[in-house]
């Protein structure tokens, strides 16, 4: 995998998330940007050489 891929693929999550998360309301928005980070979280972490971990919140 290419690391322009991994930077474009790893953008488009987070712009995709970003929306939903600025549209709503607390509790809402702390839920999407959970999910967000978690997701690219999971999708760096073979790219980065950590396993993926807990996200804090």
């Amino acid at each position: 995998m290419t690391s322009v891929c991994v930077a474009t693929t790893a953008f488009a999550v987070f712009r995709a998330g970003l929306c939903p998360a600025m549209q709503h309301q607390e509790p809402e928005r702390a839920a999407y940007t959970v999910e967000v980070k978690a997701a690219l979280a999971r999708y760096l972490a073979p790219v980065i050489g950590t396993e993926a971990r807990a996200v804090r919140r």
